[in-house]
Order: structure tokens, then sequence, then C-alpha cells
């Protein structure tokens, strides 16, 4: 998911936004962030939706 060469749906700024925060430094990671425009905010959040669903399903109801 950090990989922009992959292929899959990832949005590109959600790879940026996963691969500033890496190491746990959130700083960097609310820095990138910050720095995208509202369009690019919007699609590394609908991957983060698309992926928090995703495992959601796989887990199944309890």
């Amino acid at each position: 998911m950090t990989d922009d060469n992959a292929p899959g749906m990832s949005h590109p700024a959600f790879c940026r936004a996963a691969r500033a925060g890496l190491d746990g430094a959130n700083d960097v990671l609310f820095t990138t962030v910050d720095a995208m425009s509202s369009t690019d905010r919007r699609g590394a959040a609908n991957t983060a939706l698309d992926t928090l669903t995703g495992f959601l399903g796989l887990a199944g109801p309890h």
C-alpha cells in the first residue's frame, strides 16, 4: 500500500501518507497530510475507509 508502482486501487495520496507514517513520527504524517489538496485528502481518506471496511468484512460477524 505504500508502493506507488504496486498494482491496486490505493490513491497515491494515501501511499504518501502511509510512507510518511511508517516510522511512527506523526509530525511527519501530519505535515504531509496538511500539504495535500482537499482532493488528495479525500482520496486518501476514501482509500483508508475502503481498506478498513474490507478488513472488517474479512473478520465476519462475531
